[in-house]
């Protein structure tokens, strides 16, 4: 039995690219991890979520109403993962002070800084 948010995960992918191949390689993972997911979340919830033919998939309605719930859940669960855009940007304060030589500064540093500074005005 696979991680049940990683099959969602992996139900997701398959259900925006259409083809178990193509969400493998999006993955990182083989084709049968793919297939092997799919089938078992089919067995969960008892529906048939792809029609599949030696050639291609096509997701049934009870599909496309899994992925629709499911792309608001792995969102969500995704933004409960990263820290919001303003406490990282709290996290970067303070002075930067480097040591290096004139040509490099103006060269590598000064232009780095300057984006720097911008992404985080503290």
């Amino acid at each position: 039995m696979q991680n049940k948010l990683e099959m969602i995960r992996i139900f997701c992918v398959a259900a925006e690219s259409r083809n178990f191949k193509e969400a493998a390689t999006q993955l990182g993972i083989s084709p049968q991890v793919v297939t092997r997911a799919i089938k078992e979340l089919e067995e969960q919830r008892g529906e048939i979520l792809f029609y599949r033919s030696t050639r291609q998939i096509k997701i049934t309605a009870d599909g496309e109403r899994l992925a629709k719930q499911a792309r608001f859940a792995v969102g969500s669960i995704d933004a409960l993962l990263v820290k919001d855009t303003k406490e990282k940007r709290d996290e970067m304060r303070g002075t930067v002070r480097l040591t290096v030589s004139s040509v490099l500064g103006r060269k590598l540093v000064v232009p780095t800084l300057a984006e720097f500074a911008t992404r985080y005005p503290d």
